[in-house]
């Protein structure tokens, strides 16, 4: 009588019940349409004034790696991989398409 009652162990914990059922949800493509529209076009508002020989506007110079970055986060996610490492990567290579843009319309009007 002095016993605790427990109840039987199911074969899931709820942290699996929980994420099985996050796995299970379609995922919507257009999200990830619309954050690599945002990044192509914050890219072109950097490659266009660039080849032109114009200076670029600060804000795209720094909206560029942003939106690459919630891009590759996006895909990330996607891949069922961890958002912010995607983030980080997305970050590094937008800030390399924006050095190798500027360096190369360096070359342009010299």
């Amino acid at each position: 009588m002095n016993e605790i009652y427990k109840a039987p162990k199911s074969e899931l914990t709820d942290k699996e019940i929980q994420s099985d059922s996050v796995s299970n949800k379609p995922k919507k493509k257009i999200w990830y349409q619309v954050f690599g529209l945002l990044a192509l076009v914050t890219f072109s508002g950097v490659l266009i004034p660039s080849i032109n020989g114009e200076q670029i506007r600060p804000e795209s110079a720094i909206s560029t790696p942003f939106w690459i970055g919630v891009f590759f986060a996006a895909l990330w996610r996607y891949r069922e991989k961890s958002g912010m490492l995607g983030f980080f990567l997305g970050v590094l290579a937008g800030i390399l398409a924006l050095t190798a843009t500027v360096f190369f319309a360096g070359f342009l009007h010299r």
